[in-house]
């Protein structure tokens, strides 16, 4: 997961989707930003509550597995990513 701010410049959102290598975009229009490096933009109006099974998956996450990345302000000229693994946020 990494969060990307509509407001930014659009130059930043394509340094972050590039480094990020962000395969899939969701966003409230469906579509990607002339300028960005290609990924399939999914707009989030069609998902539908109850529209996807309810029941928890049965899928185990290890801590050490990556859950987001979030970049820096980039004030040193290029924002930097700090990977979050799911050990940092997850309960214990």
């Amino acid at each position: 997961f990494v969060p990307l701010d509509p407001q930014w410049p659009a130059t930043r959102r394509a340094v972050v989707v590039e480094d990020a290598r962000v395969v899939l975009q969701l966003n409230s229009t469906g579509k990607t930003d002339a300028g960005e490096p290609d990924a399939v933009a999914v707009d989030l109006g069609d998902w539908k509550y109850g529209a996807h099974p309810v029941e928890a998956p049965e899928v185990t996450v290890p801590g050490a597995s990556l859950a987001y990345v979030i970049f820096t302000s980039g004030s040193t000229g290029r924002p930097k990513g700090a990977m979050i693994r799911h050990e940092a946020i997850s309960e214990r």
